[in-house]
């Protein structure tokens, strides 16, 4: 039947010393204490253990009454040392007492995993289920999984071994699965919860749990309710019908739920994406009357589900609200800034929990306990619910929300990557709301931020490190410093051991990130570049034609990989003209002709409506195909839309360019800054055609910080170079000092007039009147002699 004394593999010998005394259950009862023989005679039904002795048959109900009596480790020991187990019963009594013992206690737990009584429990309980499932019944195998859950072997220390705690609870499983229809909805229930709060997936066993849940759902009670729906949307185990089916169970009885019933039935449906909106409005009422009694966990879960969601039920977030005010204090920095945001997010902003939060910012002993995720969720929280239900957002508070923020980034903690990426979307989108107001405080802080990233930007997942991009390029901050570690490692940050993590869209976020903000480095973009080319055809084509408009916005980055790869796929974006119009613009700024291909992209342009980048495009491509491919310029030209007008976007710039060279003294050349000015350039061929490097038309190496003309001034040089004109490049930092400097203002004019020798003819003529030096030197030597 089990175990017994003296048996040292399933434990034997009482241990020295220290163990609480269990009194003995059945003395003075003659033929059943279970120390006696049995009477001579009379020995049927007797039990025979291991070592050769009997037992009365009611000594297993007695030994299960002495460990039920246990009220620490030591007495659990102490009767498994004497008397070890009789059947599964015993094991599961055992289980139990030690699991409450241990709850929530690492000093505790330590001890009894420390011990070989556990672990030859836990031996026993994998032998016997082994060999045979129906050793022990339902009840038992429930508890003995919910004992072993307190154990939480899910999340032990660092170096902890816990694989025979794993071991036993998937032993338990297997049988559980076997007869799964001979539980009841509170074992279900406690099976359900004891793997999830082990974190032990066992896709069998909640399968089946599931199938024996769905038709008995109407005699479930709350708490198995609640506990079920948690356990399944905790491990991620997709079952739709039970959650329907516990969902109407729920409502029928949601009178009887208390708070953290209510709050575990909402998050599970909000954590598994299930919308359920009778369900929510059911709940409300219920909510708004038990407020007083949440937790601040139960009410942290509650609010956070219905802003997930995207349900509101503003009786219950007012009441919820009072209540968080009140307790704001006992809240983790974590559940505050889930309450917070999902006050704000669902319209129901509390004006007191708020003004509460923003005056705990401003006592620097109580900000630092928050965290940059919390930060994050707060910014957002103020942006969105200023204005709103009588809400005011308080200058005080943002200052202080920036500060904290600065702190965090500039102190020695730092921080990490995806907390550091989730504040910086929070400031960002305070930024937007309010940003006039702080400029100098939004400054420093992106600035700590930008140079805190940059520290770990390595550690990034590659998901994470295109959020932070999108959120530099949002507010318009440079962020040197996290873009140059992004562009001077790239093969490091999206590392071998991630690139099954990687998705097309995240190196084509950054890249499109690089061009919006205008830096690039030769190397790391091109590689970039590699990294989307490997994964095109998993992309969108969105995403492809992103791709192709920053290599061409940012110039020098003419890919061959990259334009051979979009033309063998063959998307010609037939469903998509706008796409394809802003493709073939790509392509011509690029100078990667694919004759065929591009043609079967045009056929698909049509004449529909198209964005303002669309049309740009097209007339880049028209501009660029008719000077330098002909032939395929006649295939286009019969295609649809191919006589649509395209409005110059430059004439202010070229205005200001004119200004500039007017206040110089020369007025003869045309300002070209786009292909459009081919039209606007004069007749004679001598005309000079000046490209101004204007503040959107440069790109920045992030090594030597060296300013060149990005790819759409490249571009136009190109085609006025094609149509026969004189191109010079015109940087503004020349401009700047012609306006001080006569001697530059002079060798300027030189240059755009022609005037100016080229350099190689400056170079012979340097040359030669050295050597008239020289000579002459020479000479008057001789003459002296």
């Amino acid at each position: 039947h089990g175990g017994y004394p003296g048996d040292r593999h399933m434990g034997g010998g009482a241990p020295q010393g220290g163990y609480g005394q269990v009194p003995a259950v059945g003395q003075g009862r003659p033929g059943e204490y279970y120390g006696r023989p049995p009477p001579p005679g009379d020995a049927r039904g007797w039990v025979t253990r291991a070592d050769g002795t009997k037992v009365s048959p009611k000594f297993e109900v007695e030994l299960n009454q002495m460990y039920a009596r246990c009220q620490n480790m030591g007495d659990v020991f102490r009767i498994w040392n004497e008397h070890g187990a009789m059947n599964g019963i015993n094991i599961a009594t055992a289980l139990t007492r030690l699991g409450r013992w241990v709850h929530r206690n690492s000093q505790r737990t330590h001890h009894v995993r420390s011990s070989h009584e556990f672990r030859d429990i836990l031996k026993l309980l994998r032998m016997k289920l082994c060999d045979n499932p129906d050793w022990t019944g339902a009840r038992q195998l429930a508890n003995a999984a919910h004992g072993l859950a307190k154990f939480d072997p899910g999340n032990p220390p660092r170096g902890v071994d816990v694989r025979g705690e794993i071991a036993a609870l998937a032993t338990i499983g297997r049988a559980a699965t076997v007869k799964i229809t001979q539980f009841n909805p509170q074992e279900l229930s406690n099976m359900a919860w004891a793997f999830a709060t082990s974190f032990h997936e066992e896709p069998n066993l909640f399968a089946a749990i599931a199938d024996a849940a769905i038709p008995r759902a109407g005699q479930f009670k709350p708490q198995e309710i609640s506990n079920t729906l948690w356990a399944f949307a905790k491990l991620g185990v997709d079952a739709p019908p039970l959650f329907l089916a516990l969902a109407d169970a729920a409502m029928s009885t949601r009178d009887h739920f208390n708070p953290q019933n209510v709050s575990n039935t909402i998050w599970a449906f909000a954590k598994r994406r299930m919308p359920h909106p009778v369900l929510h409005q059911a709940m409300g009422p219920v909510a708004a009357r038990l407020a007083p009694q949440f937790s601040v966990q139960a009410l942290a879960n509650l609010t956070w589900a219905y802003a997930t969601s995207n349900e509101t039920h503003p009786e219950m977030f007012a009441a919820l609200g009072d209540v968080a005010a009140r307790q704001m204090h006992a809240f983790s920095p974590t559940a505050l800034s889930d309450t917070t945001w999902a006050f704000s997010h669902c319209g129901c902003p509390h004006p007191a929990l708020l003004n509460a939060i923003g005056e705990a910012l401003g006592n620097r002993g109580r900000a630092f306990d928050f965290t940059p995720i919390a930060l994050g969720k707060m910014a957002i929280s103020f942006a969105e619910a200023d204005g709103v239900n009588g809400y005011q957002l308080d200058p005080r508070h943002v200052e202080s929300l920036l500060r904290t923020s600065q702190h965090f980034a500039s102190g020695p903690r730092g921080v990490r990557t995806r907390d550091g990426t989730d504040m910086l979307e929070g400031l960002v989108t305070l930024k937007n709301h309010c940003g006039s107001q702080f400029p100098e405080l939004f400054e420093d802080c992106f600035r700590a931020m930008d140079s805190a990233m940059a520290r770990v930007v390595r550690e990034f997942f590659p998901g994470d490190l295109a959020r932070a991009a999108d959120a530099f390029v949002t507010t318009g901050f440079d962020a040197p410093s996290f873009f140059e570690q992004i562009l001077m490692s790239p093969l490091e940050c999206f590392a071998e051991h991630r690139r099954k993590l990687i998705a097309p869209e995240q190196p084509q976020h950054i890249l499109a990130a690089t061009a919006r903000l205008r830096w690039f480095e030769k190397e790391g973009s091109r590689a970039l570049v590699v990294i989307f080319t490997e994964r095109i055809e998993r992309a969108d084509d969105a995403a492809v034609v992103s791709v192709l408009e920053s290599c061409a916005a940012l110039g020098g980055l003419q890919s061959r990989a990259l334009h051979g790869a979009v033309a063998r796929s063959g998307r010609t974006f037939s469903d998509h003209p706008d796409l394809a119009a802003r493709c073939l613009g790509a392509f011509a700024i690029a100078g990667a002709w694919y004759d065929d291909y591009l043609a079967a992209v045009f056929a698909n342009v049509g004449s529909g409506t198209r964005s303002p980048a669309g049309a740009r495009a097209l007339s880049d491509f028209r501009a660029a195909v008719s000077l330098e491919r002909p032939a395929l310029a006649e295939r286009c030209e019969a295609a649809p839309g191919s006589e649509v007008a395209v409005p110059d976007d430059r004439a202010e710039m070229r205005e200001k360019l004119a200004k500039d060279l007017d206040a110089l003294g020369w007025t003869r050349a045309t300002a070209a800054t786009g292909a459009a000015a081919l039209a606007d350039a004069a007749d004679d061929a001598s005309t000079t055609a000046c490209l101004l490097a204007d503040y959107d038309r440069v790109v920045r190496d992030v090594k030597a910080r060296e300013h060149r003309p990005n790819g759409r001034s490249l571009f136009c040089a190109r085609l006025l170079i094609r149509a026969g004109y004189r191109v010079e490049y015109l940087n503004p930092s020349d401009l700047f000092a012609a306006r001080t400097d006569e001697t530059v203002a002079a060798t300027l004019l030189a240059r755009l007039t022609g005037d100016e020798p080229p350099a190689k003819k400056l170079q012979a003529a340097e040359a030669a009147a050295d050597d008239i030096a020289i000579d002459d030197v020479a000479m008057k030597d001789d003459d002296e002699a």
